[in-house]
């Protein structure tokens, strides 16, 4: 049995980040839940679906490494595989809700292949950890559900700060608008840099001896960009949730 102090401070940092983030995360999505359930629209459930899903992937990492410490069974790529598909599904949805809100083209060849890809993600990514077993498979499946988020989170950025500037020209005191927008874009923002930041992780172990000599990584293969991510990722779904949902008290602070 591995103890909480027993772990590099990296691990003991990205643990308690992680935990915290994925917490969050189900605090926010049924926050969520329970608007939608007040005011039944088809953005609501895609936002709420889609957030609920995320922090299910999230939960799963301290989950497994709860695992890893108490039996010492080291269930990491499991969890990686599991956590990344799922990641796929949680995109599908948010893929609905950006197109409702910023696309007027909502058919097409694009949405069916990128949902079509998103639900192949984790089946394969399933079927090569357990049975196929070859390493060039999940790379490929993990290549294209890194890009196909990259080039979502980057949509939702661009549109969210276009229809932005657009209102900010035309009825510049609609400032709850602008204020929201704002926040929606930077929470695309975030959720590319989130990704970045894992491949960052696989970097600084790939090159390890150049990162672990400024203290980047540590014995254990973590490095400051695997707490980075997931800290990164709970920012995104909360100014994701105030950029939509608008609470009360963030409304008043805005309208000033």
């Amino acid at each position: 049995m591995v103890t909480f102090y027993e772990l590099t401070p990296i691990r003991q940092v990205y643990l308690v980040i992680v935990i915290l983030v994925s917490l969050l995360a189900l605090l926010i999505g049924f926050s969520m839940v329970s608007r939608y359930m007040k005011k039944k629209t088809k953005i609501m459930g895609y936002l709420a679906t889609m957030v609920i899903i995320l922090a299910i992937s999230l939960l799963l990492d301290p989950i497994f490494f709860s695992i890893y410490m108490i039996k010492g069974v080291d269930l990491i790529d499991l969890q990686t595989n599991l956590s990344l598909g799922i990641t796929g599904i949680a995109n599908i949805f948010l893929l609905k809700f950006v197109q409702d809100v910023f696309s007027k083209q909502k058919k097409g060849v694009f949405p069916v292949l990128f949902i079509l890809l998103e639900l192949l993600v984790l089946p394969i990514l399933l079927i090569n950890f357990f049975i196929i077993k070859i390493e060039i498979i999940g790379l490929i499946a993990l290549g294209v559900h890194l890009l196909l988020s990259s080039y979502l989170y980057i949509m939702q950025w661009r549109q969210s700060f276009k229809l932005r500037d657009r209102i900010k020209s035309e009825t510049p005191e609609d400032k709850v608008s602008i204020q929201g927008l704002k926040y929606i874009g930077l929470s695309g923002m975030l959720l590319f840099l989130t990704y970045l930041s894992f491949v960052l992780q696989e970097v600084a172990v790939a090159f390890y001896d150049a990162f672990s000599s400024i203290g980047f990584v540590d014995e254990s293969n973590s490095s400051i960009f695997l707490p980075l991510g997931f800290l990164l990722s709970g920012i995104s779904t909360y100014w994701l949730y105030i950029g939509y949902f608008v609470p009360g008290w963030i409304k008043k602070r805005w309208e000033r």
